[in-house]
């Protein structure tokens, strides 16, 4: 076995340890987050595709965490978030984005941040840059 094969493991095991498994309360509901990296450096929140949970990035949250501070919330009813009655929030685009602008004011608040989303039809990446007001540019 060469050097690479027997410490591979090792680094593997050491990155996944660096993830904490956490839950916040927003506007009334409890989701679910992964996160690892310093809270100083600046912050690339993950999210998910439909259906799916925070767990499509149990690879990549290691591989960032080094440089960057890393969130990746399980959206309200998916994962190991919270699933509200409808009268709480619906189940609609407008909705789980406004949840998810909430989780991300508070687990990152005044941070210049990347949000990067993932689904079967597309992919994307949208900068988050606060302004003196302290809301997104």
């Amino acid at each position: 076995m060469d050097e690479r094969e027997r410490t591979g493991p090792e680094i593997c095991a050491t990155d996944a340890a660096r993830i904490a498994f956490k839950t916040a309360d927003v506007a009334g509901l409890r989701l679910f987050y992964r996160e690892a990296g310093d809270p100083s450096k600046p912050t690339i929140v993950l999210l998910h595709g439909f259906p799916s949970s925070s767990y499509q990035f149990h690879d990549l949250i290691p591989r960032l965490a080094d440089r960057f501070h890393v969130i990746a919330p399980d959206y309200p009813g998916m994962g190991f978030s919270d699933a509200p009655a409808p009268t709480v929030l619906r189940p609609t685009f407008d909705d789980v984005t406004m949840a998810i602008d909430a989780f991300i004011a508070q687990r990152a608040p005044g941070q210049s941040s990347c949000t990067c989303t993932t689904s079967a039809a597309r992919s994307e990446c949208a900068s988050r840059r606060p302004t003196p007001s302290g809301s997104p540019a």
